[in-house]
């Protein structure tokens, strides 16, 4: 503005200058370089006063951008805080649907604090008490060692109820880490529990023996080996159903496989009677897998006596089927009977406390075992009844002819040489 003014009066001089000398010649000149002067200053203003327009528009801009940005992103975390809140509300909704297959598990842990309590506080007065007797009688008379001695077993108790109680909320704690692992699927592996809890397998599988026996569980059951741990009725059906099928493939191999060694051909089966052989099957797949529950090796040698027998009883009947119309009391009372049987002693071992009355019925158990166990050598023995005469007819003839013909032993004894 300063210069336009200074221009201004230039002109104005110049004006005033050319009037007074009446000399207009300079007049034009000067009043053409005050225009372009004028010209190129206010076109210096106007480009200077377009670019400020222009960085205050790209700076509005760039705020508006920014405050869009803004917006959106804060639009964004709100809508993953609502999917993830609905994702909780689900998860909960689905846990709460599946709760009855596990108990709450909090008694269990409610006196496992208290008896850690109890064992703590007790451990301390009689750990008091017991030195305090200890010094008595060392110091004093011997009046304190009786004293000292029923201290120092009192303490003994206190800390049996301590360490007692520290293993039962371990054991709850255990429980809820594999219900949390487990989440709202039927079955889980052995393996992915002892990963995520760093147990060894066999730890694993004794809290999970224990959980089902005390039903923690409500519907739990581990599979035959020991891999799998299912926590419904129907997860443990379809297992079975497996199994079975398993069962029946290898025994289908084994026929086909017999049958291919066989100079005479494969043995043909009605369907009644590979339906009594598949539920044979199916019971030894039982047994072995209520075997696989029982820690105790003697009852375990046992069980698996009783399964081999019975599997040889049914491989000898696919191989000879005028020997399954025999096996129907087997099939009807004496495997049902037998599942029963070991199904009880499986859970009676199970409980962690092994009362007069739990092991009257486990030794009686036992004992029905050995009858069982003689009952099926018995019945395969006499399956082979018939295989052993004609074994013992071949024989007796075999000696006969040997004996006509002078080979059999002793014939030649009491001869003259000729």
């Amino acid at each position: 503005m300063n210069q336009q003014r200074n221009i201004g009066d230039q002109i104005r001089d110049a004006v005033q200058d050319a009037i007074a000398n009446q000399d207009y010649t300079a007049l034009r000149k000067t009043v053409e370089q005050g225009i372009n002067a004028a010209t190129e200053t206010i076109g210096r203003s106007l480009a200077s006063a377009q670019q400020n327009a222009q960085q205050r528009a790209a700076a509005s801009e760039a705020q508006r951008q920014q405050e869009m940005q803004r917006r959106s992103q804060a639009a964004m975390v709100q809508q993953q805080r609502q999917q993830a809140a609905m994702a909780r509300r689900q998860q909960q909704q689905a846990l709460a649907a599946v709760s009855w297959r596990f108990s709450k598990g909090g008694s269990t842990k409610a006196a496992g604090v208290g008896l850690a309590i109890g064992g703590a506080v007790l451990s301390l007065g009689f750990a008091g008490g017991a030195v305090a007797t200890l010094i008595g009688a060392a110091v004093a008379t011997s009046g304190f060692v009786p004293v000292s001695v029923v201290m120092l077993a009192c303490l003994a108790g206190s800390v049996g109820m301590l360490v007692a109680g520290a293993r039962k909320i371990g054991f709850a704690d255990r429980f809820r880490s594999y219900r949390r692992l487990l989440g709202t699927r039927q079955a889980c592996s052995v393996a992915e529990l002892q990963k995520a809890t760093g147990q060894s397998r066999a730890a694993v599988v004794k809290d999970l023996n224990r959980m089902i026996a005390r039903g923690m569980f409500t519907q739990g059951h581990l599979s035959a080996d020991d891999e799998q741990l299912m926590v419904t009725d129907e997860a443990y059906a379809h297992y079975l159903e497996l199994e079975r099928a398993k069962a029946e493939q290898a025994r289908v191999r084994r026929l086909t496989r017999d049958a291919d060694a066989a100079p005479d051909g494969p043995v043909r089966l009605s369907a009644e009677q590979q339906a009594l052989l598949s539920k044979g099957e199916a019971y030894v797949v039982r047994i072995r897998a209520i075997n696989d529950r029982i820690p105790d090796p003697e009852i375990t040698r046992k069980i698996r006596q009783i399964e081999m027998v019975v599997q040889k009883i049914f491989d000898y009947a696919a191989q000879h089927p005028e020997v399954i119309d025999d096996l129907q009391r087997l099939m009807d009372y004496y495997l049902p009977t037998t599942v029963k049987l070991l199904d009880a002693y499986a859970d009676l071992d199970a409980q962690p406390v092994q009362g007069d009355n739990i092991t009257s019925a486990k030794h009686e158990i036992e004992e029905t075992l050995d009858t069982l166990s003689v009952a099926f050598e018995r019945l395969l023995d006499s399956i082979f009844k018939d295989m052993t005469w004609d074994v013992s007819t071949d024989i007796s003839v075999l000696h006969t002819v040997l004996a006509q013909e002078g080979l059999a032993p002793g014939a030649f004894e009491g001869k003259e040489p000729r």
